[in-house]
């Protein structure tokens, strides 16, 4: 299925990714033309997104932050933390139980570029004792195209929310339950 060129797809950084276009030249008229076109699109959109998330901020954000603190490069982690520090306040302000859950971008999992910037969120969670919940590790050895929605769209797919879901369960009875309980025999 096609849409009109003005109807592109986009990823999360906003640009149009260019595979949903109608097929061009000699791919008008053979659907094996078609399908070769499509992969290469798929292909460079795939490089592009490596590219963009190659960036410093992902790969090294603490020598990224640091270098940039007070300007407008900074990606918006300076609201981010404050918004978490904010939420922290009123966890306990008003005794409600608060943990973050981290999900990685379903690509390339065997060497996942972005550990850093995980890493990096984690400390922060720490810093602000918000328990933190990193799920990478429980998509390690799995294939992303496995994951996806679809080769367009890496989303998760009914198979990452199912893995992610038995995760997350057993870090909310684990550790988020757990802290409730003791906080409310500790104010007992």
């Amino acid at each position: 299925v096609y849409r009109d060129e003005a109807e592109v797809s986009f990823w999360n950084n906003g640009e149009g990714d260019g595979i949903y276009l109608r097929p061009s030249g000699l791919a008008r008229h053979s659907l094996l033309l078609d399908w070769f076109q499509y992969a290469w699109r798929v292909r460079d959109l795939r490089q592009r997104m490596i590219t963009h998330y190659s960036q410093p901020y992902f790969t090294n954000p603490n020598e990224y932050f640091e270098q940039s603190a007070g300007s407008r490069t900074a990606m918006d982690w300076p609201a981010s933390r404050a918004a978490l520090s904010r939420l922290r306040e009123l966890a306990d302000t008003h005794r409600f139980t608060i943990g973050l859950a981290i999900f990685p971008e379903l690509m390339t999992l065997d060497k996942y570029p972005f550990e850093a910037i995980h890493a990096f969120v984690a400390s922060a969670c720490r810093e602000l004792d918000i328990p933190v919940h990193d799920l990478l590790p429980d998509f390690r050895g799995l294939k992303d195209h496995q994951l996806w929605v679809h080769p367009t769209d890496h989303h998760p797919n009914p198979t990452a929310h199912d893995i992610a879901a038995r995760s997350l369960r057993s870090f909310v009875t684990e550790q988020l339950l757990n802290s409730k309980t003791e906080q409310g025999e500790a104010s007992r």
